[in-house]
């Protein structure tokens, strides 16, 4: 919600011109326990909450056990990254992003 409160998480190149997106869909890791891997999950976003959270359930329960690095295909262009491991310590954290004209929030 934060995300799409606010133009500048939404801020992004429209070829080649700066623009924003009119509204972000998060993509977000899940976790696989039994070989320890993670997969990357987006779902489609909306401000009323209890129908987000319906997307979100459906594409966990569709898409939860996929392996690979993107579980569910055809992730959008208007979509930020967010993941949280919190059993793991670190002191830094870097991200080599090919294209340096990425400009949406990782969180």
């Amino acid at each position: 919600r934060i995300v799409n409160a606010h133009p500048e998480f939404r801020t992004a190149f429209h070829d080649g011109q700066l623009g924003w997106w009119e509204q972000m869909n998060p993509c977000y890791t899940i976790f696989h326990q039994e070989d320890q891997t993670f997969s990357a999950l987006w779902s489609e976003y909306s401000h009323d909450f209890p129908r987000f959270y319906q997307n979100y359930v459906g594409d966990i329960e569709r898409f939860g056990d996929k392996k690979g690095l993107w579980a569910k295909e055809n992730i959008p262009a208007n979509t930020f990254s967010v993941s949280s491991i919190p059993w793991v310590d670190f002191t830094s954290f870097h991200l080599n992003l090919a294209n340096s004209d990425h400009l949406l929030p990782i969180i």
